[in-house]
C-alpha cells in the first residue's frame, strides 16, 4: 500500500467521522489504516486533517496555533512547514536568491583595497615567493619556511621538532641559572626515584661488600667551574674515590657527549677517578653476558 493511495482509502470509508471522533491520537489512526505507525504517515493524516478541515483535538498547542496562524516564506510565499517554523524561508535556495538581491554593491574604499591587495600579491607581474630560506638557531642549519594563503611568513625559528625542544631546554636552564645566582631558586636536588639500572647495580656493589655513596652531590665550583649547580655521582666507591657511572641511552645524545666530557675532565682534575659503564637490557642473552662481562671488568679494576 503506498501512502498516495492513503486518501483513497480515507475517502471510501463510510465511518470516516467516527474513526476520528473515536481516535485520541494520530498513531491510533494509523495503526487503525495501515496496521503501523511512522512519519510520513502520521504527516499525510495531518494533511488530510487540515485540508478537510476536522477539529485539531490530535495536535499540540503550538500545531493549533500555527495551524490557525501559518507562516510563509518571504520569496516563494508557500507555507512554512511546522518543523520549519522558526525560519522565515521554506528553504536555503529561497534564503539565498532573497539576502543576494539585498546586499550592496561594494564602495570604492573596499575597491581600492582588494586591488592594493592584489598589487602587493603581484608585484611586477611576479608572483611572491610562498618560501624562504632560514637558519635553525640550534644546529645553524638552513631549512625552508612557507607562507600561508594570506601569504603570511611562519615564525618558525629552528629545522625540526627536536631542535626545538633542545632549543626551549636550554633557554630555560640559562632562565634557571640566572635565578639560582639572584638566590630565588637553591639549584637542582638529586632525583628520588631510583632507575632499574641503579637498583641492579646496587645489588652488586652490596654482594660483593663495596662501600659506596649513591647520588653523591658535588657542586661545580668546587671543581673549579663558574657554574652554581651541582654534579650528581651515581656511586661514589669511598675508599678508592671512584666515580661508577651507569650511562643509559640519553649519553648517546651529541649533547651529553660534550657534557660528559667537560664533567670528566672536571672530575679527574680534582682527584676523582671516573669508571662508566654502559647499560643493556637483561632480557636478551647477549646483554646478560655483556653486563656479566662489564660486571668482572670493574671488580678487577678496583682490585
Amino acid at each position: 500500500m503506498t501512502f498516495d493511495n492513503l486518501y483513497i482509502i480515507i475517502k471510501n470509508m463510510s465511518d470516516i467521522i467516527k474513526l476520528l471522533n473515536d481516535c485520541k491520537s494520530i498513531n491510533e489512526i494509523a495503526l487503525n489504516l495501515k496496521g503501523y505507525s511512522n512519519g510520513r504517515i502520521n504527516k499525510k493524516i495531518k494533511e488530510y486533517i487540515i485540508q478537510y478541515g476536522y477539529e485539531y483535538k490530535f495536535f499540540s498547542s503550538a500545531e493549533i496555533k500555527y495551524n490557525n496562524n501559518p507562516k510563509f516564506c518571504k520569496k516563494c510565499f508557500k507555507n512554512i512547514e511546522f518543523n520549519k517554523r522558526v525560519n522565515d524561508f521554506c528553504s536555503s535556495k529561497c534564503s539565498a536568491t532573497y539576502n543576494n538581491k539585498l546586499r550592496k554593491p561594494y564602495s570604492n574604499e573596499i575597491k581600492e583595497k582588494i586591488s592594493l591587495s592584489l598589487k602587493n600579491v603581484n608585484k611586477g607581474g611576479k608572483k611572491i615567493l610562498k618560501e624562504r630560506v632560514k637558519k635553525c638557531k640550534y644546529c645553524n642549519k638552513e631549512f625552508v619556511v612557507h607562507r600561508n594563503n594570506n601569504y603570511v611568513l611562519s615564525k618558525r625559528k629552528t629545522c625540526s621538532d627536536v631542535c626545538n625542544s633542545f632549543l626551549k631546554s636550554k633557554n630555560s636552564k640559562e632562565i634557571m641559572k640566572e635565578r639560582v645566582k639572584n638566590g630565588v631558586h637553591k639549584g637542582w636536588k638529586s632525583r628520588n626515584i631510583e632507575s632499574y639500572p641503579e637498583i641492579f647495580f646496587k645489588k652488586v656493589l652490596d654482594n660483593n661488600n663495596i662501600k659506596y655513596e649513591f647520588n653523591k652531590i658535588i657542586s661545580k665550583r668546587s671543581l673549579g667551574l663558574c657554574c652554581d649547580a651541582n654534579y650528581f655521582l651515581d656511586f661514589f666507591i669511598i675508599d678508592k674515590n671512584i666515580d661508577l657511572e651507569i650511562d643509559g641511552i640519553q649519553h648517546k645524545l651529541e649533547e651529553r657527549i660534550e657534557s660528559d666530557k667537560v664533567r670528566n675532565e672536571a672530575l679527574i682534575n680534582n682527584g676523582f677517578v671516573v669508571y662508566r659503564i654502559e647499560w643493556k637490557n637483561i632480557n636478551t642473552k647477549k646483554g646478560k653476558e655483556y653486563i656479566k662481562n662489564e660486571i668482572d671488568k670493574f671488580l678487577k679494576f678496583i682490585k
